[in-house]
């Protein structure tokens, strides 16, 4: 009963955030936000009636439920989509209920959303049964369009990362780093996250200047049945800052 997200609560949210300052960032995720995207337009049609507040949208999807209707209307309304797409690693990992791959099924919704949202940018969760593709992968991400694209490795406790996975991971970032030069020396619009934090750090002395990870202080997780944590990573009682009802517990 007390398990989706509803207006209601977003309202109250919205309330509290009001007590902070006068704007609100959204990230939207799951589980999949298309699911229940009536609800997303419900939210944003919301905030756009509250005048003394701004708002910014992002938002994290696997693209599968993507229309060119709904990517307009979201791009219309500056909500920025982000795209977890595994390259040629896709059908290995993200499968449809019945255990067919997507990657067929994504490639002209890549197109559909570079289209409205040419500096989208694609996700990737590298997973050790797979890792030997990544560098391969990021190609034709980049071969597709994208100019953005960020890397993380799968870190559940199920994964069977061991040394020679990592091995192999060692290997891929050494050829990612070969595309991260050529295109810099093509001058080429892109981001490779996972070099680009690096150089940042090295730049700054490690300082990470207003990058750092802002954990209950500017950017918290909400959960559907409306309470609040710092992060989706510290879901658990401990870390309980108060829920939508009765506001933060400082």
């Amino acid at each position: 009963k007390n398990k989706d997200i509803t207006l209601d609560k977003v309202k109250k949210l919205i309330e509290i955030s009001k007590k902070y300052g006068n704007s609100t960032g959204f990230c939207f995720y799951g589980g999949e936000p298309f699911c229940a995207y009536s609800l997303l337009e419900e939210i944003i049609e919301y905030c756009k009636s509250q005048k003394d507040h701004t708002f910014s949208y992002k938002m994290n999807s696997n693209g599968s439920l993507f229309t060119e209707e709904k990517i307009k209307y979201l791009t219309e309304n500056n909500v920025e989509i982000c795209l977890s797409h595994d390259g040629l690693m896709q059908d290995d990992c993200r499968l449809t209920k019945d255990k067919k791959g997507t990657f067929s099924l994504l490639s002209e919704k890549i197109d559909i959303l570079l289209h409205y949202q040419p500096d989208s940018v694609a996700l990737v969760t590298v997973d050790p049964s797979c890792v030997e593709k990544l560098s391969e992968s990021v190609k034709y991400l980049f071969k597709k369009g994208f100019k953005n694209v960020a890397i993380t490795p799968r870190y559940a406790e199920i994964c069977p990362w061991d040394d020679d996975s990592f091995s192999v991971l060692s290997d891929e970032f050494e050829k990612l780093s070969e595309i991260y030069v050529e295109k810099t020396l093509n001058g080429d619009d892109f981001t490779l996250a996972s070099f680009d934090v690096k150089i940042r750090d090295y730049i700054t002395g490690g300082k990470r200047v207003g990058k750092g990870c802002r954990l209950g202080e500017k950017q918290v997780c909400i959960m559907p049945d409306g309470k609040i944590y710092p992060c989706q990573q510290f879901i658990e009682d401990e870390y309980f800052m108060g829920d939508v009802y009765s506001g933060i517990i400082k």
